[in-house]
């Protein structure tokens, strides 16, 4: 699957993974001279996996939150569908 990103817009899609297990993924267009660093991996989970992965992480979200630092506060606000 192909998705542009655009500065300032928030992108959305959807897939069912076939099974569970990690994948190196890549950039899919030469976009400049960094374009070779443009890399993450895609993680599949089990229903189970991912709410403990969910709560993992919402607890680090909220222990890493500092409402002082205004600097860290820049762009949109983050809305979910």
């Amino acid at each position: 699957m192909k998705l542009d990103a655009i500065p300032g817009r928030v992108n959305q899609t959807w897939f069912q993974a076939a099974r569970e297990g990690a994948w190196e993924v890549a950039c899919y267009q030469h976009c400049g001279t960094s374009h070779y660093r443009m890399r993450g991996m895609l993680t599949a989970l089990s229903p189970e996996a991912y709410a403990a992965w969910l709560r993992e992480a919402s607890l680090k979200a909220e222990q890493g939150y500092d409402p002082d630092d205004t600097a860290a506060h820049w762009g949109w606000v983050w809305r979910t569908p």
